[in-house]
């Protein structure tokens, strides 16, 4: 098995959003409709509709974030992780000022939640075989 080299990893995605800017496509989405149709799917593992804890493991610019809040999702914690700092910062400035939302690229830094997701972390499959 071949390590895993998160800066090819981080390069990528950094590619990505420098080409095609805070976009599905920024953060490999083909279409918004593909990124909002794995978003839904996903938020059906959310049990209730406030006070809860998730972790976005690889949050990209933090769209699942906006679907949450526009799905009629209240009063819950949103931490976003992502090892590129570049999406980190879209992700700030987006949703400066906004309570119980934090961003890391330190996981031991993000506490224990209700919910864990990962969007679109496993369809990269770069340079890699698929054997």
């Amino acid at each position: 098995m071949t390590k895993l080299d998160l800066n090819v990893i981080s390069n990528y995605y950094q590619n990505k959003i420098e080409t095609f800017g805070d976009t599905p496509r920024g953060v490999d989405w083909n279409s918004s409709e593909s990124q909002n149709l794995r978003f839904h799917l996903l938020s059906k593992i959310i049990t209730k509709k406030e006070n809860f804890s998730i972790i976005d493991y690889g949050c990209g610019t933090s769209s699942f974030l906006a679907f949450l809040k526009e799905n009629g999702y209240l009063n819950f914690k949103y931490y976003g992780f992502d090892i590129n700092n570049k999406m980190l910062d879209i992700s700030r400035a987006k949703f400066y000022g906004e309570e119980n939302v934090y961003f890391e690229c330190n996981l031991n830094k993000i506490p224990k939640c209700d919910f864990l997701i990962s969007s679109g972390l496993f369809n990269v499959k770069l340079n890699n075989n698929s054997k």
